[in-house]
């Protein structure tokens, strides 16, 4: 992707004015630098200690991201690929907040162009975390049990072949020759079902497969993906305040909120106050099941 000239917007808060549509090309970078005024006056925004900027793409999906205060009343956000990833308009939204709440919305549109020479695949972070834990987990569950099965048929053909050798050896040398020819097939499938479990990026052999897959299923089943962490609460009468037991990094889509199951949006639902917590927009009744999911 190309990294663009920044593209300087004026908004004004108190006089509506029209804002010529900034036009950009398909996955390009681009700095947007925002000049706010109130009545045609710089606005002073050394109050504000976050500003984060929404875009709703035209296939409806929103990403929000973090900006800088670069200026008085200046504010700068990286439009980056997944923003730009589909041609067409882009509906775009600016929100300001300081200690306690949030101060001020803007709003504005921009359009993407269509790049005749792009081939575009959505990357993985366009997904949230909550949806990469719910969508892919039956799917990693199934293919880590079948891995594991087939890795533990090749073990007791292996196991098996080894003791026919032992037999005919004791035996006679003919059965010894048949019992060697038995364990060479057991260790080629053997090495067929390592060579599977490589490619699966399960295990690097044979001996430890099976314990690594048990490991790697009990942690799918019990939501603990790697590095993400799961804390339930059950709310209190009026509650808004919750207080994680793990840190997690702020603004940077690390922290995911659901009540009753319902996923909540910064900074619509709730505000990232600190690394260890988060406040609603809204008072919770008493014994609603609050889920929080930190990376």
């Amino acid at each position: 992707m190309q990294i663009q000239q920044p593209i300087i917007i004026d908004v004004d808060l108190k006089n509506a004015s029209y804002i010529n549509q900034p036009e950009v090309t398909q996955n390009d970078s681009n700095t947007f630098v925002i000049n706010i005024f109130d009545d045609e006056i710089p606005l002073d925004l050394s109050e504000v200690t976050n500003a984060t900027i929404s875009h709703t793409r035209i296939d409806r999906k929103t990403i929000i991201n973090s900006g800088t205060i670069t200026g008085t009343n200046q504010v700068t956000f990286l439009v980056d690929r997944p923003e730009t990833s589909l041609a067409g308009r882009v509906e775009t939204k600016v929100q300001l907040y300081n200690a306690d709440s949030r101060i001020s919305t803007l709003s504005f549109t921009f359009r993407v162009n269509a790049d005749p020479t792009s081939n575009y695949v959505p990357s993985t972070s366009e997904r949230t975390l909550i949806e990469v834990v719910l969508g892919d987990a039956p799917l990693i569950i199934e293919d880590a049990l079948r891995v594991t099965s087939e890795a533990n048929i090749a073990r007791e053909e292996t196991i098996e072949a080894t003791e026919n050798a032992i037999e005919a050896t004791n035996n006679a040398n003919e059965k010894a020759s048949l019992a060697e020819e038995k364990a060479r097939l057991a260790e080629e499938k053997a090495i067929l079902a390592n060579t599977a479990a490589e490619k699966g990026d399960y295990a690097q052999t044979q001996g430890d497969y099976a314990k690594y897959q048990g490991d790697y299923v009990q942690e799918v089943l019990d939501i603990q993906w790697f590095p993400v962490r799961v804390q339930k609460f059950t709310s209190t009468a009026n509650q808004t305040v919750f207080t994680l037991n793990n840190p997690y990094t702020m603004f940077q889509n690390r922290l995911q909120v659901f009540i009753e199951g319902v996923p909540q949006f910064p900074p619509i639902n709730y505000m990232e106050t600190s690394n260890t917590s988060f406040t609603l927009s809204e008072a919770l009744p008493a014994g609603l099941e609050v889920v929080a999911i930190t990376q």
